[in-house]
């Protein structure tokens, strides 16, 4: 039986990324999506976020064309897949490594005021 490992996320890029090349010439860039959740206190009825960035790796052609159009506060829609590594710390515990393989990059909207200040970590709401 296969289970299909798929995501879909969204946010704005916290920073431009940058191209590297592996040992065997594939291009592939690391870059990072702020996501925001509103959400109103149960208790206080106070209005809060909750803000994640999240790791994600592009290879070959995608990654060239995220390194040549994209700027830091552009809204992204990334669909891909999930990869957990595992390795062992120096006293031996078990660390989780996770990030997204993306398969596809849509730009949503090119970098805005709202973009650049949630790239920045800043509130922007």
């Amino acid at each position: 039986m296969n289970f299909k490992n798929q995501v879909l996320i969204a946010g704005f890029l916290r920073e431009k990324p940058a191209l590297r090349k592996t040992r065997q010439e594939d291009s592939v860039t690391n870059f990072f999506l702020v996501t925001r959740k509103d959400y109103t206190s149960r208790l206080s009825r106070d209005k809060a976020h909750v803000e994640n960035t999240i790791k994600l790796t592009a290879w070959r052609a995608l990654a060239e064309t995220l390194v040549q159009k994209a700027s830091k506060g552009d809204f992204l829609e990334v669909k891909g897949e999930i990869s957990v590594k595992q390795s062992y710390g120096s006293e031996g515990e078990l660390i989780f490594k996770t990030e997204i393989i993306a398969n596809s990059i849509q730009f949503v909207s090119a970098g805005s005021e709202v973009g650049a200040r949630a790239a920045q970590g800043k509130s922007v709401g």
